[in-house]
């Protein structure tokens, strides 16, 4: 019987992988013309980028390459629960939803300590661009009116996890700047970005870096409270900033 399961297991596993890869395919067949386009795009500025020398691997997954063979990643296994589809994996893997665009879902132990919130761009099965954001001055939690044991409990356990961030927050800057170097050497251009609080006290001084390369770029962008790390490939950046234009151009005028 214990034969039997294990032999049902893996027959339900492989059928499992079959559909999924089934799906990405179907996906790819469903993109209409621009997204074509921007694909093709985006696999040249890969192209461009790795003749330049740049190191295209965002946490072990390559911007520009189609990733949905199994050399590159793995197509994820989708698993329906009571709140909606999630997937059923331990490694890294290549999210097609049967809705909409396809997304990176990312192995817990693929991303550093400091990549609290990492979003991706996907065309159609290529990667081309990675965000990362996370908090470099932790929001305070809200107040907790507590009349109960189990609710002060709650309320210290908050209090303590915001004092632990606001330990952690400086190192997650260092880190990502330390990393950031390391992998692309040394920036393109660079500028120390000062943040005020309301009655013009300085809250925190630091390093916005860019790097340049044909077909890709690189940045870490500072904010009063979060920073980010924006990885993406020219063709795209173009693409988003082209739309963000149009959409200014759109607004009422005076």
């Amino acid at each position: 019987m214990t034969a039997w399961r294990e032999l049902r297991a893996k027959a339900d596993q492989r059928e499992a992988s079959e559909a999924a890869a089934q799906n990405a395919q179907d996906t790819l067949a469903k993109l209409n013309l621009g997204e074509h386009v921007a694909r093709e795009h985006a696999m040249a500025d890969a192209g461009h980028a790795r003749q330049a020398g740049a190191d295209l691997k965002v946490f072990g997954v390559a911007l520009g390459s189609p990733l949905g063979s199994p050399t590159e990643l793995p197509v994820c296994e989708e698993v329906q629960t009571l709140i909606g589809a999630n997937v059923s994996a331990h490694s890294t893997c290549l999210w097609v939803h049967s809705d909409g665009p396809a997304e990176v879902h990312w192995a817990s132990d693929a991303l550093p300590s400091w990549a609290q919130a990492v979003t991706t761009d996907v065309r159609g099965d290529v990667l081309t661009s990675v965000r990362i954001t996370f908090e470099a001055i932790p929001r305070a939690p809200s107040e907790l009116a507590c009349a109960t044991v189990v609710c002060m409990s709650m309320a210290e356990g908050l209090r303590r996890a915001h004092e632990d961030a606001i330990k952690r927050a400086p190192e997650d800057v260092t880190k990502a700047h330390k990393q950031l170097r390391a992998k692309y050497g040394k920036p393109t251009r660079s500028k120390v970005a000062i943040f005020k609080s309301d009655n013009g006290h300085i809250v925190r001084e630091v390093e916005e870096m860019e790097w340049t390369y044909p077909g890709l770029h690189v940045a870490y962008q500072a904010g009063p409270t979060d920073d980010t790390v924006l990885i993406e490939l020219e063709s795209i950046r173009k693409d988003q900033a082209r739309k963000a234009q149009q959409q200014l151009d759109a607004e009422p005028k005076l």
